[in-house]
């Protein structure tokens, strides 16, 4: 009986400096792909580079920097679930105007799947991508909502043939989907902090802002609209004020109404007073109603740096 490498469910994987390559001593697994190149069992090596990565005319995935790859094992009993993902947040736009978080993510399974369950186990690593950004609370500008997964994304799921064991369910409510799920999130996670989101870097006003188009410099723009002069230390006074963690707390609760005004939830004007009592309260008091909760947030905002100059 062939060794296998522990935690990895007998995948060897090698990380160079311009490539990772996934093989399996084996040689006998199969592979499905969730955006293009479709089901496989003649594969014996992915190789996944910084450009558009390609086994046999298989397409395995947008890798934007496999220098920032995380791996992430869990095991259960005899079973291993491994994840290797590449997650760019906020990857540069190409020539063809594509841009936005890029993830790729190979899912090794140390068992063997039938079709469909592999295919279902990526589904499950699709929603625990969602599970990562909503963590993380990005937001799209497109849309002014949470995140509910990214803009490019690639999985391909491994599966060992060779393994006596075979698994037919890999949905949330398995050991198996759990095991994905915890893997993938962790795994997405690690990557996206090492391209620089991370929970600090998100623990910030106008990064909680960024999906309704708000910037520091829509509270200038909010200034100059209303001939108030922002004074020689607004800048300072605007950085103090995204950094700090009551007034992330306020306004996160401010945006969560918002959102669930609108979503229908709550309804409109009822969501908007509660959000001016607490504007007024423990932001600005003198920021001036408008009837818009976004609207009132960037004047208090704006209004409260002022007053901490």
């Amino acid at each position: 009986m062939k060794r296998r490498e522990k935690g990895h469910g007998g995948f060897v994987i090698k990380k160079g400096s311009s490539k990772i390559s996934i093989t399996h001593p084996e040689g006998k697994w199969s592979a499905l792909s969730s955006s293009s190149g479709g089901y496989s069992d003649t594969l014996n090596e992915i190789i996944l580079t910084n450009k558009e990565s390609t086994s046999k005319g298989f397409i395995v995935g947008i890798s934007p920097n496999i220098n920032t790859a995380s791996l992430v094992s869990k095991i259960h009993g005899l079973t291993a679930v491994s994840a290797l993902a590449i997650a760019d947040p906020d990857h540069p736009a190409s020539e063809e105007g594509e841009g936005g978080n890029r993830i790729s993510i190979v899912l090794m399974v140390d068992a063997d799947l039938p079709q469909a369950t592999m295919a279902r186990a990526a589904i499950t690593a699709t929603e625990s991508v969602t599970c990562a950004f909503q963590q993380l609370m990005f937001g799209r500008s497109d849309t002014k909502e949470i995140a509910s997964g990214s803009d490019s994304i690639c999985i391909i799921v491994l599966s060992n043939a060779e393994c006596e064991r075979r698994l037919y369910n890999a949905g949330k409510h398995s050991k198996l989907g759990e095991l994905i799920g915890k893997a993938v999130t962790e795994a997405v996670l690690s990557s996206m902090g090492k391209n620089g989101a991370t929970p600090v870097s998100q623990a910030d006003v106008f990064k909680r802002l960024e999906r309704f188009g708000i910037t520091r410099t829509s509270c200038k723009e909010y200034l100059a609209a209303n001939s108030l002069d922002p004074g020689k230390e607004f800048d300072a006074s605007l950085e103090r004020i995204s950094k700090d963690k009551t007034m992330l707390s306020y306004v996160s609760s401010v945006l969560h109404i918002a959102d669930e005004v609108s979503w229908g939830l709550i309804p409109q004007d009822a969501g908007y007073e509660v959000c001016r009592e607490i504007i007024c309260a423990v932001i600005s008091k003198d920021a001036p109603k408008s009837d818009d909760i976004i609207t009132d947030l960037v004047s208090a905002i704006s209004m409260a740096a002022i007053k901490d100059e």
